[in-house]
């Protein structure tokens, strides 16, 4: 366990492994770490509480590898806000093809995601605004996903090239893609789903 505000403000960490063995991140654990370029989390990490890694404003690059983990608020701040992450800098994500659920809120309103995002065949789970308001520009989805939860790429506005949903897909909750106005072709939607 990573007990809350653990090493916020530390401006020292520039790399962050955190192994497998770990199963808990507590919320602010690593708030306002504005040296942190690479963040590499473990298959085993099961609760990650909020604004663990926010103003993490230099993180490059996200390997985010939790197989089932999920995010938890615990009433510390306001609100809920960017549950997991959040950077100013152009930072790319690798989802490791061990991870089945993309929690909720896990980078709600992350503007420094940006690029390619690979959704990998073992996800079978995108929780409500896993994704809202990132500045992603492409989704590439695989065989495998179930369900893609409410608002989880809400006002997703840099993306510019077709969403193809796959086949494998039975359910898309409420404004899933809303506000995606900048989008050059309409979302290619699977025979085979069920609820929209």
């Amino acid at each position: 366990t990573i007990s809350l505000y653990a090493f916020q403000h530390c401006d020292s960490l520039e790399d962050i492994l955190l192994p497998n063995s770990l199963l808990y991140v507590g919320g602010a654990a690593f708030y306002d770490c504005p040296s942190v370029k690479q963040l590499n989390i473990g298959t085993e990490l099961i609760y990650m509480a909020e604004d663990a890694f926010v103003l993490a404003n230099n993180l490059q690059r996200i390997s985010y590898n939790a197989r089932n983990c999920h995010t938890e608020y615990l009433g510390n701040f306001d609100y809920p806000r960017n549950i997991g992450f959040s950077s100013d800098a152009y930072c790319r994500l690798d989802i490791g093809d061990s991870v089945r659920i993309i929690p909720e809120n896990l980078f709600f309103r992350d503007n420094g995601l940006r690029g390619k995002v690979i959704i990998p065949s073992s996800v079978k789970y995108i929780a409500q605004s896993a994704f809202y308001r990132t500045g992603i520009d492409t989704l590439v989805f695989s065989m495998g996903l179930d369900s893609i939860g409410e608002s989880a790429f809400q006002d997703c506005n840099n993306i510019s090239v077709p969403i193809v949903l796959p086949a494998s897909l039975k359910r898309v909750g409420p404004d899933a893609f809303y506000g995606n106005y900048s989008y050059s072709s309409p979302i290619v939607l699977p025979d085979g789903i069920e609820y929209i």
